[in-house]
């Protein structure tokens, strides 16, 4: 199996070309120390008699035994220097499960093998500190994308509130312009239903009155039920019969500068339903005294 395939494997991903530098020093490190552990230590052949003689006593070895001092002292100060390299990295050691060749392999190798791991740290610290960066950019952008959103949702909720105030006040009011104001494009049943799974609010609240049940047969209002009134609603305030508002007849009956509902309709359930619809769009209006000949228990009179 191929080193990359091993990475891969141990990994779970594609490894880096500095993880696969490290995992090759790695393998020739340990195929170095075992051929190390292999290697038996060779004895110097016995020097004959006639070497003895062809070499003056006491002038081969001088420069012999300087050469070897000299030798020696080199490798000490090599082997100080690695150690001195190696305890300065001596950290990523541990970071790379390194140390556990420490003693194991030679020391300059040791000391390759920590500089690989330590140029490995630096590239993964920079792209680390690179996605932080980035993340935190993201998430700037995204609170700002949120603060103008919201900026634009309060500016048209204020113009929309502003609109109706300035009708309201005028006397500039009719009952088709507020339900096609609140209501969905299409004013047709089906619908009708679909936009009411977001009116949530305002179906329970057409499910607590008693009198819009006991139009219902008795049954708590289903968002159909109130569907079909609603388009019927929208089919009434678009008939020429329709009574039309006018800013005389609208002071004459607006006294509390609310939309005038009881002069607009008369079935106790249509009132209903249109003052919690305006009341939960923001349009100001009064809950409708209902005059019932007989009233449903549990109906609140105002």
């Amino acid at each position: 199996m191929s080193e990359q395939k091993k990475l891969r494997k141990k990994l779970g991903r594609e490894p880096t070309a500095d993880e696969l530098k490290t995992a090759s020093k790695l393998r020739k490190a340990k195929k170095q120390a075992a051929a190390d552990a292999l290697v038996t230590p060779t004895v110097p052949a016995a020097t004959t008699s006639a070497q003895k003689k062809r070499a003056a006593p006491g002038l081969t070895d001088r420069p012999t035994d300087k050469k070897r001092r000299v030798a020696e002292k080199g490798k000490k100060a090599k082997k100080g220097k690695e150690a001195k390299k190696a305890k300065g990295l001596e950290g990523l050691g541990d970071l790379f499960g390194l140390s556990r060749l420490k003693g194991v392999v030679q020391d300059g190798l040791y000391v390759e093998l920590l500089e690989v791991a330590m140029v490995a740290n630096q590239t993964l610290a920079k792209q680390t500190a690179r996605a932080d960066r980035l993340r935190a950019k993201l998430a700037e952008q995204t609170a700002k994308l949120a603060e103008e959103t919201g900026r634009a949702d309060r500016l048209r909720a204020d113009l929309r509130d502003s609109i109706k105030e300035r009708l309201v006040l005028r006397g500039i009011v009719d009952f088709r312009s507020i339900l096609d104001d609140v209501l969905p494009a299409s004013k047709e049943v089906e619908p009708l239903v679909n936009w009411l799974q977001g009116e949530q609010a305002f179906v329970t609240r057409c499910k607590a009155e008693a009198k819009i049940t006991a139009d219902t047969k008795g049954k708590k209002a289903k968002p159909e039920d109130i569907a079909k009134r609603l388009a019927a609603l929208w089919v009434r305030a678009c008939s020429p019969l329709h009574p039309a508002m006018t800013p005389t007849s609208w002071k004459e009956v607006n006294v509390g500068r609310v939309l005038p509902l009881d002069a607009w309709l008369t079935d106790s359930t249509d009132l209903l339903l249109t003052y919690h619809l305006l009341d939960i769009k923001g349009y100001p209006v009064d809950r409708p005294r209902l005059i019932d000949p007989t009233p449903t228990a549990g109906s609140p009179e105002a």
